[in-house]
């Protein structure tokens, strides 16, 4: 059983990238997520590879210069010797492979699956049985590609079978094979990265293997003629080959495990109405029934098609390591859900480890979230594999809607809001960059606005704001609110990173931390939107509306009372658990703030968490509607068309100062926080994009 591989500057994946899988020896279910193009199927790909020692010769692309730094290891797992061997005279060929391995448009339909990667050479049966079978304890084996030699490009195939008392050592370089044992290696020795010494080797030049049909039974045999007689290779359509996929996995099932196998299709697939019978001596050879009309399938869709695949190989009683690229392919939600439940639980009750690709938050499971690896493109080009760290407990990870936590590990940008009202919002900006709308992309980028905004920022502080809120009046001589403008290459960019980002609810204060702490795990940039009263004192005595009111909304005359120990306290000030955990070296910056205004700005600079200034309460509250055509509206009321409106509305200056006075009852002053937090969120994307 497949239980660590590693792999090091080959392909995409630059430097070291491993995945310990923990516990496979007692089965276990993982999933790689991802994006597109982020190097997970190239990964399944290095894993068949460099577990296949006996035909595979690809070779694949390094990177970098050292030729001997450059490796994909595999390392199996097995009880003692005797369940090796086991292993061993269970492996057979798959004769579907056999007879359609030649056709080219047909190997894609074989490359998603596989539950038979670790090939042993036939010829050395004898030898691990002489040496191996007694064996009480557990045997490893070391499966991988490398170099032995700093002067040769070519990567050598080595194949180490590891026990308490010796380790035998294959290597296979352009087709000779050499043979040796070793001595029992000290303790601490990482076969993955170790390298025998030559002069332990002799050369052992091994016979040419054995046809496969040569050591077939008479009925093996047969059936393989059979098979044969069906391929019309000039008419072959794609639903024959996945008929003849079918054959042959409900073939090399005993014929005990094959009521179980389709028991779990119908559990899959949530229907009952398909049946399935294998008839290799008629002209039929696979009859599908459907047995609530009584009528012959001629087709199966892609989705029953994958369901019946992993059923089979998940009940197959010989294999231990079951791998799948995209195992969902054609299925819906509700079978997607369904699959992940039951490949969890088969992992554990049939003791296989069971490795998936997907891009499917369906098939997340959160609360199995360190089996979880996320693959990554990184600014250099090159893929990364993270893992999520044990920095809280499963139950803490429900902070969310568990379909919710799902989506983070598909996204290379995350917002992290606290209120749906804040989502609403946000979700509209960002369909707005996601649609290259114009008057947004002219508001931002044209040169012209710069000096029209500073004007009328130096009129409000020549004192022309008596018929301005305080708010408003205070947003506007604030050094924090810079209206900036952008090039075109840089709001395409901004534009392309809106494209993969989501907005999450932290549903509470208290989960910042939690929310953060993930995305730091996963190495993905993320912002908070959130209320004040996650980063300052909030109590009965000193409440952030008093702190307001006092104030008179200007934040740099609210002065926080004992602030350098409450600042830091996680009870009253949530947000500052995130400086003690990612950031400790800026605690003493936190402890010298002394005004709201500063902490405000020491979280939105340090940490990229905004708050929103207390004026009406919450943002449904406090909107204010720029264009008369809302009337009466309340931002319950709002369709998502009328959010995006008003957005391009926030972001004309001129708006600031529109009135009319028929219009008793629609206030057309904007919210200046809604303006402040576009802005926000817009240097987040830019400064992230800089970062990388």
């Amino acid at each position: 059983m497949l239980r660590r591989v590693v792999v090091e500057n080959l392909i995409f994946f630059k430097g070291r990238q491993e995945l310990d899988l923990d516990g496979a020896h007692d089965g276990s279910f993982h999933t790689l997520v991802g994006e597109n193009a982020s190097g997970k199927s190239s990964f399944v790909a290095l894993v068949k590879a460099a577990s296949d020692f006996v035909d595979n010769e690809e070779d694949f692309e390094i990177i970098g210069d050292d030729v001997t730094r450059s490796k994909a290891v595999c390392e199996f797992y097995f009880q003692d010797g005797q369940d090796l061997l086991r292993y061993l005279e269970s492996s057979s060929w798959n004769s579907t492979h056999l007879l359609l391995g030649k056709v080219p448009w047909v190997s894609g339909l074989f490359s998603w699956f596989s539950d038979d990667i670790l090939k042993f050479p036939m010829q050395l049966a004898d030898l691990l049985r002489e040496k191996f079978g007694s064996i009480t304890a557990s045997v490893h084996v070391f499966f991988g590609r490398r170099s032995f030699d700093p002067c040769a490009p070519r990567r050598c195939q080595f194949l180490y079978v590891v026990s308490e008392d010796e380790v035998l050592v294959i290597i296979k370089n352009n087709g000779e094979v050499t043979i040796s044992v070793h001595d029992p290696l000290p303790a601490g020795v990482d076969l993955v990265d170790w390298c025998p010494d030559k002069t332990f080797l002799r050369k052992v030049k091994l016979g040419t293997p054995t046809n496969v049909t040569d050591t077939m039974d008479s009925g093996e045999g047969n059936v393989q003629k059979r098979l044969t007689r069906l391929v019309s290779w000039d008419s072959l359509k794609y639903r024959d080959v996945k008929n003849l996929i079918i054959i042959n996995l409900l073939k090399s099932l005993p014929q005990e495990s094959i009521p179980e196998a389709l028991s779990l299709f119908h559990e899959i697939t949530g229907d009952h109405s398909l049946a399935f019978e294998l008839d290799l001596d008629g002209d039929i050879p696979l009859h599908i029934l459907d047995t609530a009309t009584n009528r012959s399938i001629q087709r199966l869709s892609e989705g029953t098609f994958s369901a019946l695949v992993v059923s089979a190989l998940v009940v197959q009683p010989l294999s231990r390591t079951v791998i799948f690229d995209e195992v969902a392919r054609g299925m819906h939600p509700l079978q997607t859900r369904r699959l992940r439940t039951i490949l969890m639980r088969e992992s554990r009750r049939r003791r296989k480890c069971i490795i998936t690709t997907t891009h499917s938050p369906e098939m997340v499971e959160v609360e199995r979230i360190a089996l979880i690896w996320r693959f990554q493109v990184l600014p250099s080009g090159y893929c990364q594999i993270r893992r999520v760290r044990s920095r809280y407990s499963v139950r803490d990870l429900h902070f969310i809607g568990g379909a919710e936590v799902r989506e983070i590990f598909f996204a290379r940008y995350i917002i992290w809001v606290e209120g749906e009202s804040d989502k609403r919002f946000i979700e509209a900006l960002l369909r707005l960059f996601d649609e290259g709308n114009a008057e947004v992309f002219k508001a931002l980028s044209e040169p012209g606005e710069a000096s029209k905004t500073s004007r009328l920022q130096a009129g409000f502080s020549r004192g022309r704001t008596a018929d301005l809120s305080p708010s408003l009046d205070n947003l506007l001589q604030d050094p924090a609110y810079k209206r900036v403008f952008y090039s075109k290459d840089v709001l395409s960019s901004i534009q392309t990173a809106v494209r993969s980002c989501i907005v999450l609810s932290i549903s509470g204060k208290k989960n910042v931390h939690k929310a953060t702490a993930i995305c730091h795990d996963l190495g993905i940039p993320h912002a908070v939107l959130c209320d004040l009263d996650a980063i300052i004192p909030n109590s009965r005595e000193n409440s952030v509306q008093s702190q307001f009111d006092n104030c008179k909304g200007l934040w740099k005359r609210a002065f926080i009372s004992n602030a350098k120990t409450k600042l830091v306290d996680e009870d009253q000030c949530p947000a500052s658990k995130c400086v003690q955990d990612f950031t400790p070296g800026l605690i003493h910056e936190l402890r010298a703030c002394k005004t709201v205004a500063e902490v405000m700005q020491f979280y939105d600079q340090t940490q990229c968490i905004f708050t929103w200034r207390v004026d009406g309460g919450e943002i449904e509250d406090a909107i204010r509607l720029t264009k008369s055509l809302f009337g009466k509206k309340l931002w319950p009321d709002l369709s998502f068309e009328d959010i995006k409106e008003l957005i391009v509305c926030l972001l004309q200056p001129r708006k600031f100062q529109e009135r009319d006075p028929k219009d008793k009852d629609a206030n057309k002053q904007p919210n200046p926080e809604l303006l402040r937090c576009i802005f926000f969120l817009i240097r987040f994307f830019s400064e992230s994009l800089k970062d990388m």
